[in-house]
């Protein structure tokens, strides 16, 4: 193995550890975030909220945690349907729960 790959897989297996210690503060962001919009209805407040979910589906996708991005973009799908389905509220939190949950998981492996 090059000596350059070797320290490419060095710094990703840092950047990935580093976004996993930050994983429980993002995701507290994200559950404001939802506070927020579940009574502030506007579509910014909405979008905020989506860019949330948007980012950490591709942060997760990039560090090869499928489990976590596929969540996140569930969750990504369903802010898009909020504007014209408020009850889909619910499926946000309940997407949120498995995160924080499989968060947990991923951070004490």
């Amino acid at each position: 193995m090059s000596t350059t790959l070797t320290a490419f897989e060095g710094k990703m297996a840092e950047l990935k550890a580093r976004f996993g210690h930050k994983l429980p503060a993002r995701l507290d962001a994200i559950a404001a975030a939802l506070d927020s919009a579940r009574t502030d209805t506007r579509p910014e407040t909405i979008d905020e909220l989506r860019r949330h979910f948007h980012s950490l589906a591709g942060t997760a996708g990039t560090y090869a945690l499928t489990d976590l991005a596929a969540i996140a973009h569930r969750a990504e799908l369903v802010c898009d349907s909020i504007l014209d389905d408020r009850s889909a509220f619910g499926s946000l939190a309940s997407l949120l729960n498995e995160l924080v949950a499989l968060s947990m998981l991923q951070t004490a492996a």
